[in-house]
């Protein structure tokens, strides 16, 4: 699970102010998501969680393009 999720971190992103705090809560994700796959048996909330960052790294991603 962790694959997807840190084969890009929210560090490569070069966020705008106003994305900052959406690219802060991103690298967090990133980390929370680190943790829980080093848990055995945690792969639901993980997935859950894995869609959520993708989801929340296109949004900045969208944002900071504007």
């Amino acid at each position: 699970m962790a694959g997807p999720a840190s084969d890009s971190s929210a560090e490569s992103l070069d966020p705008t102010p106003a994305t900052k705090p959406a690219t802060q809560a991103l690298e967090l994700m990133v980390e929370a998501l680190r943790l829980i796959d080093l848990c055995d048996g945690a792969g639901v909330p993980g997935a859950h969680l894995d869609l959520a960052i993708h989801r929340l790294r296109e949004w900045v991603e969208a944002a900071d393009a504007k």
